[in-house]
């Protein structure tokens, strides 16, 4: 992406900017352990998850992440474990984190709730002396930006609840509890890394022998920042074939919607599972860029307990 450098030091000189620092993934239905911490464990058979994110397609440098997840069965019916690698970038920026996860779940009546804790580690990283970045007269005339690749290595604890049967679910997770500073340079506190709160809530409902329905939500909020809400409603045939279409609100003060999704999955096999998505945007940034593209590929390492069958030896 090549951007001016009076536009860089507009941007980055306000007194105070305020944003949602999380990843942004439309098919979360498929990938819970990105949104919620107590999930771990909440499958009886290991899964892993990878995801591949591109945002705003046809923007040089837009947002693009990755994510691999994996989540292993209960232990002693009570103690999930999970985890998670993410990387993130835009422009010369890039997030890395890894992160472990920790669910202790209680059978009540008829539900199954689960607390849990995260501890992750983040590193970011700015790169000023990537090509990316293009000074219109020079940067060896403005001493501003020093041409150099800065880092910065993180810790944070967050906590999690989820509580569900096989009619509903619900969960919030706050992934970082602390406010850190992720300042590159000492001195006075300009940039923090602010809590989140996620909560994610769905039902489902038998249509037929063929049709299944599912309507999910997912609430984002960040400090000092305005919301996101995602609405997605998920047609499943026959346990193969998933079709959903979701509306993401807090696009911009013009535009209530920010995008409009389709998504189309298929079960391949009872361990085989892709699906793919397409933000198309709403805001006045369409102008500038050709939506958003996911890809989701889970692997789920089931049990096969159906009848061997056992071809006879002899030759004739």
């Amino acid at each position: 992406m090549r951007i001016s450098l009076t536009t860089y030091l507009i941007l980055f000189t306000s007194l105070i900017l305020v944003g949602q620092q999380e990843l942004q993934f439309t098919q979360f239905t498929a990938a819970p352990l990105l949104f919620n911490t107590a999930y771990a464990g909440n499958d009886n058979y290991t899964s892993i998850v990878a995801r591949h994110r591109e945002q705003w397609t046809g923007l040089d440098g837009g947002p693009m992440s990755q994510s691999i997840m994996v989540n292993f069965p209960k232990i002693f019916n009570r103690i999930g474990i999970g985890a998670t690698v993410n990387r993130s970038s835009i422009g010369v920026s890039e997030q890395n984190e890894v992160a472990g996860m920790y669910a202790y779940k209680l059978q009540m009546r008829n539900v199954v709730a689960s607390v849990g804790m995260r501890i992750s580690y983040r590193q970011f990283v700015n790169d000023f002396s990537s090509g990316k970045l293009l000074a219109i007269n020079g940067f060896e005339l403005d001493p501003a930006i020093n041409r150099t690749r800065y880092s910065l290595n993180l810790f944070n604890v967050g906590v999690g609840f989820y509580i569900n049967n096989d009619k509903f679910y619900f969960g919030a997770d706050i992934p970082r509890m602390g406010r850190s500073n992720i300042d590159f340079e000492s001195g006075d506190i300009v940039s923090t890394e602010v809590r989140h709160l996620t909560a994610i809530a769905g039902l489902y409902f038998s249509l037929n022998d063929k049709w299944d329905y599912s309507p999910h939500v997912l609430l984002k909020l960040a400090e000092n920042s305005p919301y996101d809400l995602d609405i997605q409603n998920i047609f499943k045939y026959q346990d193969q074939i998933s079709l959903g279409l979701n509306i993401r609100t807090g696009g911009s003060q013009k535009s209530v919607v920010e995008s409009i999704s389709s998504i189309v999955g298929f079960q391949y096999s009872k361990a085989w599972f892709i699906s793919l998505a397409y933000d198309f945007t709403a805001t006045q940034l369409r102008e500038y860029e050709s939506g958003s593209f996911e890809i989701l590929l889970r692997y789920n390492l089931v049990k096969d307990n159906s009848p061997k069958i056992i071809h006879s030896p002899r030759h004739y």
